[in-house]
């Protein structure tokens, strides 16, 4: 008897037990699937989001060595022939526009690029120092008070010529002569900046690859 209720338990008990186990199977692999739908989204992002940096970081360099060689030219041009500006004038136009594209990244790309530093650390721009930007910084201030005097200057140019005091008008064509140099000086003082800031954006870039590489 006791043998039969047994063996009558254990008969109904088995489709119980089966059950369980696939739920517990089920469980599982939903799990499973769950967390690899979480892992490849999360890739996704991350993909994107380095995709977003190196793409922001490649057209910064681009332009930075645009900007570079634009500021060698001119120091060259000036060089060779301080008393003519027209030969300056067309690369202060390729200058105008680069800073138009780092103002376009700066609105539109950098906090995106920024994103991607929510899933894993970048070393590199950690080589830029405390000191790299304030020194250029300050020749950026520097660069900004001489062409607000060039701007000054040129505006009593115009006053002193058209109230025919040519001689005052002298004066400030010579003082805007002098700021010229300190201007040139200014590149000068930027380009080995530029330069280590060009080598960290080509780190940076072959950083995010090879931590991409890491996740894949």
């Amino acid at each position: 008897m006791t043998e039969t209720l047994i063996g009558v338990i254990i008969g109904a008990g088995i489709p119980i037990i089966g059950i369980v186990i696939n739920r517990f199977f089920d469980f599982f692999t939903e799990q499973k699937k769950y967390k690899r739908t979480l892992l490849t989204s999360r890739y996704e992002r991350l993909l994107t989001h380095s995709e977003a940096t190196i793409g922001y970081l490649a057209t910064y360099e681009a332009k930075l060595t645009e900007t570079r060689n634009t500021y060698l030219k001119i120091i060259d041009v000036s060089r060779q022939d301080p008393e003519n500006f027209d030969h300056v004038r067309p690369l202060l136009e390729v200058l105008q526009r680069n800073v138009n594209t780092f103002n376009d990244l700066e609105q539109n790309y950098t906090m995106q690029a920024n994103k991607l530093q929510t899933y894993f650390s970048l070393e590199t721009m950690k080589k830029w120092t405390a000191d790299d930007a304030t020194f250029l910084l300050s020749t950026i201030v520097e660069m900004e008070g001489l062409h607000k005097n060039l701007n000054e200057n040129s505006e009593m140019i115009n006053s002193c010529i058209a109230s025919n005091r040519m001689q005052d008008a002298e004066y400030f064509f010579r003082d805007n002569d002098a700021i010229f140099p300190k201007m040139i000086s200014c590149f000068e003082a930027q380009i080995p900046l530029m330069d280590k800031y060009l080598n960290l954006c080509n780190e940076q870039i072959n950083e995010v690859r090879n931590k991409i590489i890491k996740y894949s």
